[in-house]
């Protein structure tokens, strides 16, 4: 797991269905030019200037390796009292809860990345059983889990963590430190400062910042703190991020825009604002409950929307998407004196509701022996996620070609 620094960022002040045209995908980064002396005189004094005393001597010491790291970004977590009762059907036999089943077959490939980034839509109360509405509480050993799995933290400002109140932000926030788990976007401190967090990843400083566009009652809470979203208080904490070390700023969104496959008004403004500048170098949208494109903007990437991860929406409440997910992939590194993108990918998954089993969609597809109504409805939810995430025409590759 990286190591994970904590820096203080500030507080600071704050949608139709429209949509605005995508930005276009970025062009292929050039190589550095180079220019080879051919041996002629080209300033006429009838020398070869190729030899002349007044030449540059060659650098003594090569520079080091460009650095890179890689992050994956998974969807949105929902706690309900659905998804826990699957967890205590688990972990019956230990007389608790187990939600290591969930991530059994992807634990590999979030582990294998040097961070690995979360969005938990809900609260944790440790030593409480799950709950619904309007907590969607899970108790601590989802976040045991995730860690084990993986993860090295989620986003966490989102509507269901106020469901719980200051005691179920509170009790959020702690239990993610006792998992060794970084929480951005909400803060125990009576001052109202929440932290930017920070990682590690191959000598890369990589900050993330999460926000929820909220109605107002992240007003109604006394003691800790949630992050309400506005684009001119994102541009400070990543300014402050950056102060702080940061070479790399993820922002995290949880959207009010629900359900829809093309990002509305609202969500495309909202990420083109904080976008341009340069200050944030990543958009990550989250519960829009459906995956939405990518697209580039200046030089940010944004990520409307990567699905449900775990959730116990089911296509008959919510659609055919509700269970289409992704991990999505990406690598960074040294690109003409800053950190870049320099590549992206993705795994398209499927949450199997009746075990709770995020499924790589491509890897389980080889399999034989697959009924025919589980292949056919997996192939589609591949083809939904491949066509969403390259609606605007971002190069994004495949970890997995589907069979």
């Amino acid at each position: 797991m990286p190591a994970v620094v904590v820096a203080t960022v500030p507080e600071s002040g704050d949608s139709d269905s429209g949509e605005l045209p995508p930005m276009s995908p970025p062009a292929t980064v050039p190589a550095a030019d180079t220019a080879e002396d051919d041996g002629t005189d080209s300033d006429g004094d009838g020398d070869d200037d190729q030899s002349t005393e007044t030449t540059a001597p060659p650098v003594a010491e090569a520079a080091g390796p460009a650095r890179s790291g890689s992050l994956v970004i998974t969807g949105v977590i929902v706690p309900d009292r659905t998804v826990g009762s699957v967890a205590a059907s688990y972990g019956r036999n230990q007389g608790g809860y187990d939600f290591g089943p969930f991530f059994a077959s992807i634990s590999d490939e979030i582990a294998a990345a040097d961070l690995s980034l979360c969005h938990l839509d809900g609260t944790i109360g440790p030593g409480l059983p799950p709950a619904g509405a309007p907590a969607y509480r899970a108790p601590e050993q989802l976040l045991l889990a995730l860690a084990e799995a993986g993860w090295d933290g989620c986003s966490i400002s989102g509507g269901n963590l106020l469901g719980g109140g200051d005691a179920g932000v509170t009790a959020t926030v702690e239990a993610f430190g006792d998992a060794g788990l970084g929480a951005a976007g909400a803060a125990v401190a009576a001052d109202g400062r929440i932290a930017a967090v920070m990682y590690d990843v191959s000598g890369i400083a990589v900050a993330h910042l999460s926000y929820g566009m909220y109605p107002g009652d992240v007003d109604l809470l006394d003691g800790p703190a949630v992050a309400a979203f506005d684009s001119a208080r994102v541009a400070v904490d990543a300014a402050e991020a950056r102060a702080g070390g940061a070479e790399f700023v993820v922002v995290s969104v949880h959207w009010d825009s629900v359900g829809v496959a093309l990002p509305s008004t609202d969500q495309v403004e909202a990420a083109r604002a904080i976008a341009v500048g340069g200050g944030v170098d990543l958009v990550v949208g989250v519960s829009s409950g459906v995956i939405q494109h990518a697209e580039r903007v200046e030089e940010t990437w944004v990520l409307y929307g990567l699905g449900n991860f775990v959730t116990s929406q089911s296509p008959s409440c919510c659609g055919t998407t509700a269970e289409d997910g992704v991990i999505f992939h990406l690598e960074i590194g040294d690109v003409a004196g800053t950190v870049r993108v320099t590549s992206m990918a993705m795994t398209p998954t499927w949450l199997d509701r009746t075990y709770m089993e995020v499924v790589p969609i491509a890897i389980r597809l080889a399999e034989s022996g697959l009924p025919s109504w589980y292949r056919a409805l997996s192939e589609r939810a591949f083809d939904r996620t491949v066509a969403a995430l390259r609606g605007a025409g971002a190069e994004i590759g495949l970890t997995v070609e589907r069979p």
